[in-house]
């Protein structure tokens, strides 16, 4: 890349950096415009640039690291609940193996809560991803296909409610 180039490039990012920082400061896009002696159109243009990119950052984070940061904070707490285990086995005085089985205690308790919260947060990330697969491919289809699909859903979702309805009460479904 040529040093024009460079130079452009980081000018156009020391002024997407100065517009992020007006707009934290609560000044508007014509406010931005007059203090960086620009066009309204161009600071509404950079600051849309600026919202789809957090945007997509922010699902990215979402996406990708929470569910990492999930598994690796259950396999932190696995290998606590062997170790304290470990420890209350081995320790010779009392003390140690109540302290040791406590926190043994704690982490198991800590890990079933995360796992739990965990496979939530997983399915909730799987619906999103579907939400946004339908989102996506809803301008390419048609009003039939599309009627055709929410019934589908709704007949999937019915059947749902009729399992679950029948797991919580037995067989019979009671309404009140």
């Amino acid at each position: 890349m040529s040093n024009f180039r460079w130079r452009l490039k980081d000018e156009l990012e020391h002024r997407a950096n100065r517009i992020r920082e007006l707009q934290g400061q609560g000044y508007n896009i014509p406010q931005i415009a007059q203090e960086l002696q620009l066009s309204v159109p161009t600071i509404k243009r950079i600051s849309a640039r600026l919202h789809r990119e957090s945007r997509d950052n922010y699902q990215r984070l979402v996406q990708e690291r929470i569910p990492y940061d999930v598994d690796s904070t259950l396999e932190l707490y696995k290998s606590i609940k062997r170790q304290a285990k470990e420890l209350a086995d081995h320790a010779d005085k009392d003390i140690v193996k109540v302290r040791a089985l406590d926190l043994l205690q704690r982490a198991g308790k800590e890990y079933i809560d995360l796992e739990m919260r965990g496979n939530y947060v997983k399915r909730a990330l799987d619906v999103a991803g579907h939400i946004q697969e339908k989102l996506n491919e809803l301008p390419l289809k048609t009003e039939g296909e599309i009627e055709a699909e929410e019934e589908e859903e709704e007949e999937i979702e019915e059947e749902g409610t009729e399992k679950e309805g029948k797991t919580q009460y037995g067989n019979s479904q009671r309404k009140f």
